[in-house]
């Protein structure tokens, strides 16, 4: 990364993302952050979303929603990347896991607390 992304030697890269539970896009797509360790490096710019971007960074307000609806709406006409995958799954589990506490960012976020009581394993 540091030979390639940081110093902008790329034409493509594939990269996989994750967002964090407050999903903040400032880091990512402000036009201020192209710096060599920061995140916007492919140097998006567009000043419509650096307003929006500060706007929704802001305390949570009833416009939040709306502010960064049409972030989105933004990056869809632009299209600076190409989304080749979003997982959309339905997790499926049997009543015998337990500790698992569904949240915002998905139920497999705990998996490692997950287990079967041992009177109820199949295992021989």
């Amino acid at each position: 990364m540091t030979n390639f992304i940081n110093k902008r030697r790329f034409d493509t890269v594939i990269l996989g993302w994750t967002i964090p539970l407050d999903p903040d896009a400032y880091d990512v797509w402000h036009s201020s952050k192209t710096k060599p360790e920061e995140l916007n490096f492919i140097s998006y710019n567009n000043p419509e979303a650096d307003e929006i971007l500060v706007k929704g960074a802001a305390p949570s307000t009833r416009r939040k929603g709306k502010i960064l609806r049409r972030f989105q709406e933004i990056l869809a006409e632009d299209q600076p990347y190409t989304f080749l995958y979003v997982p959309d799954a339905l997790i499926i589990t049997h009543n015998r896991f337990r500790e698992i506490e569904p949240a915002p960012i998905g139920l497999e976020y705990n998996f490692i607390k997950w287990y079967v009581p041992k009177d109820e394993q199949n295992t021989p």
